[in-house]
C-alpha cells in the first residue's frame, strides 16, 4: 500500500514497507525497486527540462512512461490500488509519448513529399 506525504501537489508516493500481500514472488521489494525506477526517470526528466524545449521526443520521456507502466502493472498484479497521482501521471505520459510519435510520423511523411 502506498502513502502520500503531506504538502504540495508534487508530493511523491512512498511505499509502506510494513505490509505485504504475499501475492508476488518478490513482495514489496520489487514494488520498491519499480518505484525507484519511476523516481529516477522523473529526476532525469526534471534535469532535461532546463536544457530541452520538447521533452515528448526525448528517450527519457519514454523511460519514464515505461517505468510507470511497469510499476502500475506490478501494483495491479498484486491487486493493490493505483494511487491517483500515479494513474494521472501515467495517462499524461501516454498522451505525451503518443503525441510525439504522431508528430514524428507526420514530419517523416511531409519530408517524403
Amino acid at each position: 500500500m502506498s502513502t502520500f506525504s503531506a504538502g504540495s501537489a508534487a508530493a511523491r508516493p512512498q511505499l509502506d514497507r510494513t505490509r505485504s500481500t504475499g501475492s508476488s514472488d518478490d513482495g514489496p521489494g520489487e514494488l520498491n525497486r519499480l518505484l525507484q525506477q519511476v523516481q529516477q526517470a522523473r529526476s532525469n526528466i526534471e534535469a532535461l527540462r532546463t536544457r530541452t524545449r520538447s521533452l515528448a521526443t526525448n528517450p527519457e520521456q519514454i523511460r519514464l512512461l515505461e517505468s510507470l507502466e511497469r510499476f502500475v502493472a506490478a501494483l495491479q498484479a498484486r491487486h493493490l490500488p493505483v494511487p491517483p497521482g500515479i494513474r494521472d501521471e501515467l495517462t499524461l505520459q501516454r498522451c505525451l509519448v503518443s503525441r510525439a510519435g504522431a508528430l514524428r510520423a507526420t514530419r517523416r511523411q511531409a519530408g517524403r513529399r
